[in-house]
């Protein structure tokens, strides 16, 4: 989804605090409630990590916030906005965790203290069918002399600068867009989080592929600001227990139908 509709999202969002009606997922009882509110920030343009559907944001990082809501007994508020807006939006004080499917890196770990991963995840590219047999391994992947499409400020837009050497990186606002731009023939793969290229391929079966090659492990967690020390320990509290009675795997499997076959590849 583009900024427009993120705005127009987060306009909606702030039109039901101002008339009194709750936005999705949020209760506000009065001022007591107001400041307990558990305010999650979330980028609602990469399914099925949260997306929009029938005006509500929806996905597992808003599954797994009302989960940390319910643990944690606070009213939960998420609040839409672009993926890059999100850690100065943390930092300034305007939300107090980001769940939006956020890759654990060292340059972020300098600005804010992240929980204990709930998800391992890992870039994965995606072709179109009829040129699969192009890229059967990681050399032929890295060695592509064509285009290669990734969402902007993502870890892989970073990834692929660093490691395409004879491609071209086109960068987009979602890795849906860049979906329908290799469905079109106008790319040659994609590159994104595996749950994410696995949605956007989902949309064009007939014509994409998943390239069953894991180029990178990575963490997925949430994140909090560095002195927030006990929200950051009671979301790792809550975290333990839903992953001890089965409600974060429920959640995974939930939105992500394809998770075992995700994590088998290597």
């Amino acid at each position: 989804m583009g900024g427009g509709k993120i705005r127009a999202a987060l306009l909606v969002v702030l039109a039901g605090v101002a008339c009194g009606c709750p936005p999705p997922r949020q209760a506000v009882t009065g001022p007591s409630a107001a400041r307990s509110m558990l305010r999650v920030g979330v980028s609602p343009d990469a399914p099925p990590v949260a997306f929009m559907r029938d005006g509500r944001i929806v996905g597992v990082e808003p599954d797994l916030a009302q989960a940390l809501s319910d643990e944690s007994r606070r009213p939960l508020a998420l609040i839409p906005m672009e993926f890059n807006a999100l850690i100065p939006a943390l930092l300034d004080g305007r939300i107090d965790a980001i769940m939006s499917g956020m890759t654990v890196t060292p340059a972020r770990q300098v600005r804010v203290s992240f929980a204990d991963p709930y998800m391992r995840s890992g870039l994965l590219p995606a072709c179109r069918r009829d040129a699969a047999a192009r890229f059967r391994t990681r050399q032929a992947i890295v060695g592509l002399g064509g285009n290669v499409g990734v969402r902007m400020g993502s870890t892989s837009e970073s990834w692929a600068q660093a490691n395409f050497p004879y491609a071209n990186v086109a960068v987009y606002p979602t890795i849906a867009d860049a979906a329908r731009e290799l469905a079109q023939g106008r790319l040659d793969l994609i590159l994104s989080d595996a749950p994410q290229v696995a949605w956007a391929v989902s949309e064009h079966a007939g014509t994409l592929q998943v390239v069953q090659v894991l180029l990178t492990h990575e963490d997925i967690a949430w994140a909090f600001r560095r002195e927030d020390v006990a929200l950051r320990d009671a979301a790792n509290t809550a975290l333990a227990t839903m992953r001890q009675d089965g409600r974060l795997r429920a959640i995974l499997q939930r939105w992500i139908p394809y998770l075992d076959q995700l994590e088998r590849a290597r």
